[in-house]
């Protein structure tokens, strides 16, 4: 993993088929599309719902803004387009942990993607915010997601029984 930084910018971090980067200007359709997709939202544990162009800006700026998050575009090595984003949040930094955020849009699923992005995400987490754990949240009915975190070595430590209508 090459890590690169510009002062009061977030980290590039670069993998062997993965780019995680900050949010560009060209990525907002690609999270128009992702915040209106309905079976997305829902597996993300998200109240689906129409969202303006307007809105999804705000939504990257109060995730690129917001001191305890670490928000990243996962970017595909070919044109450097997005395909999913990666973020840590609710950042601890006593306790040192925080949660994890993944998506990836549908057409790039099971190609490996998410979970080059969950390696470089955690390298980084510990060489430079000093996490020692990473806690996620995944619904029951996402399976690949919660086949890749099981892949990846995360253990189901807790179920929270009827928590989460969708």
């Amino acid at each position: 993993m090459n890590i690169s930084t510009s002062k009061n910018t977030l980290a590039i971090l670069k993998g062997d088929r993965v780019t995680l980067r900050p949010w560009k200007q060209r990525d907002v359709p690609f999270f128009m599309a992702l915040r209106n997709d309905i079976p997305t939202q829902t597996a993300l544990m998200a109240r689906p719902k129409p969202n303006t162009t307007q809105q999804v800006i705000q939504w990257l700026m109060r995730h690129s803004d917001d001191d305890n998050i670490r928000f990243f575009v996962i970017a595909s090595h070919d044109h450097d387009a997005a395909c999913g984003f990666i973020e840590l949040r609710d950042i601890n930094t006593i306790d040192r942990w925080a949660n994890l955020g993944i998506c990836l849009t549908p057409s790039v699923r099971g190609q490996g993607l998410g979970r080059e992005a969950l390696a470089i995400l955690e390298i980084y987490a510990k060489t430079e915010i000093n996490l020692r754990k990473i806690v996620l949240h995944v619904i029951s009915s996402n399976h690949t997601a919660i086949g890749l975190y099981e892949k990846t070595g995360y253990k189901t430590v807790g179920v929270h029984s009827d928590h989460h209508y969708a």
